[in-house]
């Protein structure tokens, strides 16, 4: 399990320090001295590149009109780039090997290569000046690759609304499909044109130039709210025109979330006039223990009264788990909380006012309410005012649907079970009955299947049903019998794509795909042009040498294997195997908490070693270096890293680059979001009560995933006092240097924890960038521990020793170049709809929902977005260029 459930020692609990201090000057100048920002505007050249000199002795010469960013390389006859001679932002901290507050730079070449090599036959240099990112393409998406079909309902015109679910860790999305089953567009996540009347109560972060998705929980990846955890449902289409569900249960890492009933709008957001989050059906419970609910088995029931005015929901030990009784509710959308139950008891019966496991609900054209009566094998018809009116025999009903025009009745049966609930395929009968009336209703036709959900489409001619399992199949009423068609879902595109690594010039890439059904942990090849995806080898993270040779990091072996970029094993001069096992790194489960390896231009392999909730002696949070020959070279190169931190780069100087989520004093947040977001953390609804959306999540998912980039030289650094409450654990040994604040040099600079408990310094740093996530607090003591770290992300330095940071927050990838400087941020949010140019939603060009794992390579930047399941490609033009002949 990834849930972080130990409790701790009484005194281990550290009270929230005040964040509001004082900022040192050493602080100030971490944060400030590095940082740039490149200046809107044109650039041009002044002066176009020259080469003087030649041999050994050349000195590359431009001139521009204004401070932008540039990049110079050496291409080779084939035009090819041999050597990543400089990269980054003019001005007053240019990094090397630029002048600094200059315009007219003059850059020394030795004529070689990248790897120190004499660059063979007439070659060329190219100054290219005022990147700007472009959409290249995108890779792998497939709108009708649905996995985890937990709800279906049909709206207006036989659209189908299709919700997907991890209910495990969270995740959730919501498409539609057209009459046929073919994709229409997404609405969870809501997409980047939705009107602001319609996400008012949604909620977003107002940036001025800007407005945000609410990132309300990190481990779901959601940004409307109480969606993390959604299980089965029979989610209903209002009168009015929008949908209604219920809302998560709770997942791995979210206990017990308050629950209300949700009104969604079929084109994304919320209804104008009709809050997103309706009536609450239960109050938080908070921390449970273990896994919480998020292996509950449930299937919740709605339906919709005639006139809209009321929601049915069924509560029976499977349909409402979190409640008690065997009856319906009838709700209005007005309601604080429901009331008593509108028909049935507390107690089970199989008389004519009990039931017995009540689960689906419809209504007909009269507003009278059908009931499956599960546990007595029938379906009982009550009028719209609670009475009564009779029942007829269906064994085992667990969905109902009504046909308005004919009256025609609609069950699906099968055991309702908690081992049942948990897969996406049973057995199961579907049944036609006639209308009900004065004689109990005769069976016209059944259909036997493995499936878990059913949904009618009444408008279609003749009648269909959509009937969701491992399949998703249209079956049409042929009157006396059921015509099933093919499925509608495809097993090409993306799934979950989560680690990524591309290569450019074999126009591929290799990413992790995380399996949210579950399976081995398993390394694809996506193809750029067909977007065909084919099985690589097993592991999870991963990196390319500049051959694109892969280093893919195992599951929980701490072993890492090399393959050639065909998949071949590629064994190490070292070893004589193509794996080096390590000093151990952790896989949390399914092997998503391994949190970096990268592999230098030299061939040097970096690996994170992520420790056991900040037990240094158990693999600690270290980072190793081993050779290109497969040997340790360097151990604990940078040390005391949070058990929480990911993301690693390496440039060709073999500067380090490495995520931790740490804060300065008084900085919890980069600047633009201080004072939008709150200024302090929470656990489990404790504490005071917080405006909507903030009293939503049961943490503050800012302050617990937002961290910074760290950058290092060659001889490393270390972090002081990430884990203080570990020392009072009594089988944790002797203490570490790490651990100890105290042991920090006097030169250490200050920043404060993840949720801002208590003080960490770090010696050794070259600069920071606050600006980088998902990274996962390392605990700040608190008990029980409020996070999952199994969700992280990637970072990669390219070889001109540029920065690309994901920033989940902001919906962008960070470029900065090797100072620190702030080049650009490439793209803004969008849903699976905002493809470019001539797509359904074609601004923003560059769309990510969740922009987590980077690689930068050849000139490209790949983005794995695992929201918008897909990879997205991105190039750069620039607002000048040129190429010169080098002598």
């Amino acid at each position: 399990m990834t849930m972080r459930t130990r409790r701790l020692p009484s005194g281990a609990l550290l009270p929230a320090l005040a964040w509001a201090l004082a900022w040192t000057a050493a602080a100030a100048e971490m944060y400030q001295a590095p940082l740039d920002v490149r200046a809107e505007g044109e650039a041009k050249f002044v002066r176009p590149p020259s080469v003087e000199g030649s041999g050994k002795n050349r000195t590359i010469k431009f001139e521009l009109s204004a401070a932008t960013d540039v990049e110079v390389a050496i291409l080779d006859a084939n035009g090819k780039v041999v050597r990543h001679l400089g990269a980054g932002l003019l001005g007053k901290n240019a990094p090397a090997p630029f002048a600094k507050n200059a315009l007219a730079q003059a850059l020394a070449w030795d004529g070689t290569d990248d790897a120190g090599q004499p660059v063979a036959g007439p070659c060329k240099v190219r100054v290219a000046a005022g990147s700007k990112p472009v959409l290249d393409r995108i890779a792998g998406w497939n709108g009708n690759n649905l996995v985890g079909i937990v709800g279906l309902v049909v709206g207006k015109d036989g659209e189908l609304f299709v919700m997907s679910s991890e209910a495990y860790r969270g995740a959730t999305d919501v498409c539609v499909l057209d009459r046929a089953g073919k994709y229409q567009r997404t609405i969870i996540p809501y997409p980047a044109n939705t009107p602001p009347e319609r996400l008012a109560t949604v909620g977003q972060i107002d940036l001025g130039k800007e407005k945000l998705p609410v990132v309300l929980n990190a481990v779901a990846r959601t940004f409307y709210p109480l969606l993390n955890g959604m299980h089965h449902q029979n989610m209903v289409w209002h009168p009015n025109g929008y949908l209604v569900m219920t809302s998560g249960l709770g997942t791995l890492s979210e206990h017990g979330p308050p629950r209300h009933l949700l009104a969604l709008h079929p084109e994304g957001g919320a209804p104008v006039g009709v809050p997103f989050v309706g009536p609450r059906i239960r109050k938080p419970i908070g921390f449970m223990g273990g896994s919480g609910e998020a292996s509950a088995g449930l299937f919740e029931h709605l339906a919709v009264s005639l006139d809209g005015a009321y929601i049915y929901q069924s509560v029976g030990p499977f349909s409402r788990q979190d409640a008690k009784g065997h009856g319906v509710l009838r709700i209005s959308w007005t309601d604080a909380e429901p009331g008593a139950f509108f028909f049935g008891k507390a107690e089970a019966g199989a008389g004519d006012e009990h039931l017995n496991t009540p689960e689906g609900l419809a209504t007909d054209a009269k507003g009278n309410l059908y009931i499956c009566d599960w546990g007595n094998n029938r379906v009982v018809i009550v009028s719209p005012e609670g009475k009564r009116l009779g029942s007829f025999d269906v064994a085992q009903p667990l969905q109902i649907a009504v046909h308005p025009a004919t009256g025609e009745i609609y069950t699906f049966s099968a055991p309702s079970k908690k081992s049942w609930m948990r897969q996406y395929d049973a057995k199961a009968v579907i049944r036609k009955f006639g209308a009900w009336g004065s004689a109990p209703p005769k069976e016209l036709a059944r259909f036997e299947t493995t499936a878990n959900l059913m949904a009618l489409d009444a408008s279609a001619s003749p009648a269909r049903l959509w009937v969701a399992g491992s399949g998703l199949i249209p079956l049409t009423d042929r009157g006396d019998r059921f015509e099933a068609g093919a499925s509608v879902l495809s097993a090409k595109g993306l799934e979950c794509p989560w680690f990524v690594s591309g290569d450019p010039e074999r126009q591929s890439a290799l990413v992790y795909e995380r399996n949210t059904m579950g399976g081995k942990p398993t390394v694809f090849k996506v193809d750029f042009a067909s977007g065909a995806k084919t099985s690589f080898c097993e592991g999870t993270n991963l990196a390319l040498d500049r051959d694109g040779n892969a280093y893919i990091m195992g599951g929980r072996d701490s072993t890492i294997y090399r393959y050639d970029p065909s998949g071949k094993p590629l064994p190490f001069s070292g070893t004589g195997t193509h794996k080096i096992v390590t000093k151990g790194y952790r896989g949390f489960g399914p092997n998503l908490g391994i949190l970096g390896i990268a592999v230098s231009p030299a061939g040097n392999i970096y690996v994170m070693r992520t420790s056991n909730y900040g037990k240094a002696d158990m693999y600690g949070g270290r980072i190793d270096v081993y050779g290109p020959d497969g040997k340790l070279k360097k151990e604990n190169l940078i040390d005391g890293l949070g058990y929480g931190d990911c993301c690693l780069g390496v440039d060709a100087a073999e500067n380090v680059y490495v995520g931790s989520n740490l804060k300065l004093p008084g900085k919890p947040y980069p600047d633009d979001f201080m004072g939008k977001l709150p200024d302090a953390g929470w656990t489990w609804w404790k504490g005071k009560e917080r405006a909507a959306p903030w009293c939503y999540p049961h943490l503050n998912t800012y302050l617990f995933y937002w961290g910074s980039v760290f950058k290092f030289g060659p001889q490393g650094g270390t972090f002081y006092g990430q884990h203080p409450w570990v020392l009072k654990e009594k089988d944790y040994g002797p203490p570490k240097p790490p651990d100890v604040l105290a042991n920090a040099p006097a030169d250490a600079v200050p920043y404060r924890s993840s949720y801002l408990g208590y003080e960490v310094k770090v010696a050794g740093a070259l600069w920071s960038f606050h600006g980088l996530g998902s990274i996962p607090g390392s605990g700040d003591g608190l008990s029980p521990d409020p996070g999952c770290i199994c969700h992280n992300s990637r970072m990669e330095v390219d070889p001109y020793g540029r920065v690309f940071a994901p920033d989940v927050f902001r919906f962008c990838v960070e470029m900065l170049d090797t100072n620190g400087n702030l080049i650009a941020r490439i793209g803004k949010y969008g849903n699976a709809d905002s493809a470019g140019p001539g797509s359904k939603v074609p601004e923003p060009a560059i769309a990510f929902a969740w922009p987590g794992f980077v690689s930068a390579n050849q000139g490209k930047v790949m983005v794995s977005d695992p929201v918008n399941k897909r990879i997205v490609v991105v190039g750069f033009s620039y607002q000048a260029e040129a190429t010169v002949a080098a002598p």
